[in-house]
């Protein structure tokens, strides 16, 4: 009898901490009210180009928007687009052109927010005979790093080399191989972002070109989602771009917030690398002060698909882009 009683015991014990458990989670959910959301990016890391992605994660924009945001990478743009598509992530950070390539080929993915429109790839040598580029035929007969493709590097580069009648040498590599293949004189000039350029600088390198002077405003970041992610959970949608938006007027207005998260999230390079890898995206405004997706942008952006075969014809900017997020967070938080 006094067994039984002693199991009873346990067991209304045990079920009181579960209880008590259950409760309390349940809890903790209805006081954090976060909606799970996943974001992938391009690369095998975070990049210093997405700083605008990591403000809002670190700066708690995400969060005041109800959002708890996971954030995961998926390699080259061409598997961002099969990430989302596949349901392994709700958003993708890469390409934005991608949305088109894929509704052209039955699919569903939109892009709703452009999140860099300026070129932010700077070419460093360690050559002294290579002078700085203001004219692109100083590129002639020399070799140019450029990351995988299909990427929006290696499309650049390419269309500068058709439409220039150029004779450099595209040498795709590996993301993160660029200054390796230099030292090693594997190519002339390496092709790169910061703040690996800030970086090399700082060893001593010299950089020689900017793409941004050669090119005009284009599609080089976006964020996309399915189709049918959006119609399920526009709220969502509505609140990933405010927090975007949020981040890239707080990266303009006030330079500490973006230095204080890049020497967080990057905490491994030195602090005079930082400082000149955020005065630089400043300077070159290679974030766009309102995430919109431009029309003539985009209709550029395509065009330079077609011309390498990524694309089969035009398609009306609407086909692949929704615009109506990005202008409400505008409205809302880029002022």
């Amino acid at each position: 009898m006094k067994k039984k009683k002693y199991f009873l015991k346990i067991i209304v014990i045990t079920l009181a901490v579960i209880l008590g458990a259950y409760l309390f989670s349940t809890k903790n959910i209805k006081e954090t009210g976060l909606q799970k959301v996943t974001i992938t990016q391009y690369g095998q890391g975070k990049i210093f180009l997405y700083l605008p992605l990591y403000i809002a994660m670190e700066e708690g924009y995400f969060k005041e928007n109800g959002l708890d945001i996971t954030l995961t990478y998926s390699g080259n743009d061409d598997q961002i687009a099969a990430t989302v598509i596949g349901g392994y992530a709700d958003f993708g950070v890469g390409d934005p052109i991608f949305s088109a390539i894929i509704q052209e080929k039955g699919g569903n993915l939109k892009t709703i927010a452009t999140l860099v429109e300026k070129a932010p790839f700077i070419g460093y040598t360690n050559k002294q005979e290579i002078s700085e580029v203001n004219d692109l035929s100083v590129l002639n007969n020399l070799s140019v790093s450029s990351f995988p493709a299909p990427s929006t590097l290696y499309t650049n580069l390419s269309n500068l080399k058709t439409s220039n009648n150029l004779t450099m040498n595209i040498k795709p590599m590996a993301f993160g191989s660029q200054m390796a293949a230099l030292k090693a004189g594997e190519v002339d000039i390496a092709m790169d972002l910061d703040p690996t350029v800030a970086i090399a600088e700082k060893e001593g390198y010299r950089s020689v070109i900017s793409l941004s002077r050669f090119l005009p405003p284009q599609a080089i970041t976006g964020i996309t989602v399915k189709e049918d992610y959006i119609k399920k959970n526009p709220e969502v949608v509505q609140k990933v771009i405010n927090a975007l938006q949020k981040a890239v007027t707080v990266f303009y207005k006030d330079q500490d917030v973006g230095l204080r998260v890049a020497k967080k999230v990057f905490s491994d390079i030195d602090a005079e690398s930082i400082k000149r890898a955020v005065e630089r995206s400043r300077k070159n405004a290679i974030y766009p002060k309102s995430l919109e997706i431009i029309d003539n942008i985009w209709q550029q952006g395509l065009q330079e698909r077609l011309s390498i075969g990524d694309l089969q014809k035009i398609q009306k900017t609407t086909v692949a882009t929704d615009n109506t997020f990005a202008k409400k967070a505008y409205a809302d938080y880029g002022q």
